[in-house]
């Protein structure tokens, strides 16, 4: 089984992105990922230049790294915030 990242994400804030780079590209939602996670080291290595910028990104600001999963799906669910999140399914934005 293959595993990549996914983007938990609220419908109304998905609006017409359908990738990575779309979101890093947006203005309106913040993004990040787990603290420490598997997630977070793989973007911190990737020769991606997509996941090297959601990874400078999600460097700026504390706020952007959440300490628990449930945090990041809380976060998801009550503001303009994308978790970064490992899944099943390579590079794909999911809806919540």
């Amino acid at each position: 089984m293959e595993f990549g990242l996914s983007a938990l994400i609220r419908k109304d804030n998905k609006n017409n992105m359908s990738s990575f780079e779309d979101l890093i590209y947006q203005q309106n939602i913040t993004y990040g990922a787990l603290r420490n996670s598997p997630t977070y080291r793989y973007m911190s290595i990737s020769y991606d230049l997509t996941m090297k910028k959601m990874y400078d990104y999600i460097n700026r600001s504390a706020d952007n790294l959440v300490n628990s999963r449930q945090e990041g799906i809380e976060k998801t669910l009550n503001s303009n915030y994308a978790f970064i999140q490992v899944s099943k399914n390579s590079y794909v934005l999911e809806n919540q």
